[in-house]
Order: C-alpha cells, then sequence, then structure tokens
C-alpha cells in the first residue's frame, strides 16, 4: 500500500504544476493554495471525527516541516527568478540521495544494491525528461548565478527538512490523524508564508489587497492547484505513518510525477515533447520496478 500511496501522490503533482503554469507572481499563488489546505483540512477534520489535538512533540514537527516547506518554494521561487530552469532543476531532484545518506550516516540505515540501483536510475530518468540527455550542460553550469545556486541549494536543505519532520512525526509512537497533522502544519505554513511575503513586498499597505486581486483573477486555477496538491500530501503522509514505511522509497517513487506531467502537458497544454523525454520515462519505469523487487 506504502508503494501505492506513493504513485497515486505523484499523480496530482502534474495537474498542480499544469493549473499554476504562467501564474505570476509565483510566490502568492504558492501562498494562497497553501491557505486553501488549512480549509480543506479543517473540513475533513469535522467531516471524519477526527481529533483537534495532537502530542506536543507533534506541533514542533509540524512547525519545523512548515519551516521547511517556506524555504522550499521561497528558494525555487528565487532561483528560478534569477536562472534557467535546467540548470537549477536538477538539484531540486536530488532530495531521496541526500535524504538516503542522512538515513545511512545518523540512523544506520541499509540499503540493498536493487534499491539503490532503482533510486538512480529514477533521478536520472527525471532529470533526463526535463533537461536531454546531457542533464546539465557544463557551460550553463558554468555561468550559473551564484545568487541563484545558493537558493537552489536552500530549497534542497528545506525540502529535506520537511520531509524528514513529516517522517518523524508520522512515524512516532503516538501517530496523529494525517488530517489534524496538516490542519496545524499548513497553518503554520500560511502565518509563514504570509509574514515573509509581506516583508518582500515593496508596497506593505496594498499588499492584502495584491494577494486578493491574484485570487479573484485566478481563483479557478487555484482551486484546482489546492485540490490536487492537498490529496498528494495527505497521500505522503498516510504512506508515512504505515508500518515499516520508507520515506526514501517513497519520495523517490513520487519522482513519478515528472513524466506524468510531460504526458499531460502533451495533452492538455499541446507541448512537443522529444523522443528523449519518453525514453527517459522508461529508465524511470525499470528504476520504479527494482524498488518494488526490493521492497
Amino acid at each position: 500500500m506504502t508503494i501505492i500511496y506513493s504513485l497515486l501522490s505523484a499523480c496530482f503533482h502534474p495537474i498542480r504544476d499544469i493549473a499554476l503554469k504562467g501564474k505570476e507572481p509565483r510566490y502568492d499563488v504558492y501562498l494562497l493554495a497553501v491557505v486553501g489546505w488549512v480549509f480543506i483540512a479543517a473540513i475533513q477534520i469535522l467531516a471524519t471525527g477526527a481529533s483537534w489535538t495532537m502530542s506536543n512533540y507533534v506541533y514542533l514537527y509540524a512547525f519545523i516541516s512548515a519551516i521547511g516547506n517556506v524555504m522550499y518554494y521561497s528558494g525555487i521561487g528565487y532561483a528560478l527568478r534569477r536562472g534557467d530552469v535546467s540548470v537549477y532543476y536538477p538539484i531540486f531532484r536530488t532530495t531521496p540521495v541526500f535524504m538516503a545518506l542522512l538515513e545511512w550516516m545518523f540512523w544506520g540505515k541499509t540499503y540493498t544494491f536493487y534499491f539503490l540501483a532503482g533510486m538512480v536510475l529514477i533521478i536520472i530518468g527525471a532529470l533526463i525528461v526535463h533537461n536531454g540527455w546531457r542533464i546539465i550542460q557544463r557551460k550553463a553550469l558554468a555561468g550559473a548565478d551564484k545568487v541563484s545556486l545558493l537558493f537552489a541549494l536552500y530549497a534542497l536543505v528545506g525540502s529535506i527538512i520537511y520531509i524528514m519532520a513529516d517522517a518523524k512525526a508520522m512515524q512516532g509512537t503516538v501517530k496523529p490523524e494525517a488530517s489534524t497533522y496538516l490542519f496545524y502544519n499548513l497553518l503554520f505554513c500560511s502565518i509563514l508564508f504570509i509574514f515573509f511575503g509581506f516583508i518582500a513586498n515593496k508596497d506593505k499597505r496594498t499588499y492584502i489587497t495584491s494577494l486578493t486581486n491574484t485570487y479573484k483573477t485566478n481563483w479557478r486555477r487555484i482551486t484546482l492547484a489546492t485540490g490536487c496538491d492537498y490529496a498528494s500530501y495527505y497521500l505522503i503522509l498516510v504512506a508515512e505513518s504505515m508500518k515499516n514505511s520508507n520515506i526514501v522509497l517513497i519520495n523517490t517513487l513520487r519522482l513519478w510525477d515528472i513524466p506524468l506531467s510531460v504526458i499531460l502537458a502533451r495533452v492538455v497544454l499541446k507541448e512537443k515533447n522529444t523522443l528523449s523525454r519518453f525514453l527517459a520515462t522508461a529508465i524511470i519505469l525499470v528504476g520504479s520496478i527494482l524498488l518494488i523487487y526490493n521492497k
């Protein structure tokens, strides 16, 4: 079931990305989507009769995860604002590698050959889908903006923080309801997003008004993205809460959102896809089979 939930989570991400494609400002659009998550989580708690409270240590993990989320998305936004996606995108997609390394260093986690081979194939395939067979062009990397590179690394650290915090919260001795954890996690996220957005905004007197106008202009797309993103996040938390779940496996399988985005972009956005992208999808498929075989 862990594998099924992980792959289902990956299915929702491309829909989110297509819904928000080309919408500016990216930070504000994502902020509004996160605020929408809080209301969905509250409705789910009321509908299912879940508890509104959690263990004290889980609140701490939820807050740490919120900090990581803000780091991740703000880092991506600033990195891509100043530089090319093809240069910095590979950095964002190496999260499972660093997570595996951390688990090996600090928690004594061991991995089989099939697991490592599958993880590497999926990451390589994801990078090829996005960047072509050269993955990272040396000339592009040599001319990369140093500030953007720092923001990309900042986003990478943020992703590791929120993934690890979520996993520790859901794998604790007293596991919270996924909807309850999401409610407080996303409430913290919303507060942090609004705070930092307010600080960064030049005209602070009109900040709330600008957010309102952004929502009015894009409410259909934001609503669709909010629902898909919440479903994806919820499925991941459920997967992580299951017995003997493996967060590296879960987050490596989530990279299936890349080939799915290629297919949906072709169908919905009429984008032209090269043969290399579909061949890379085959590499991801082989990697996934190795991971599932290892499991």
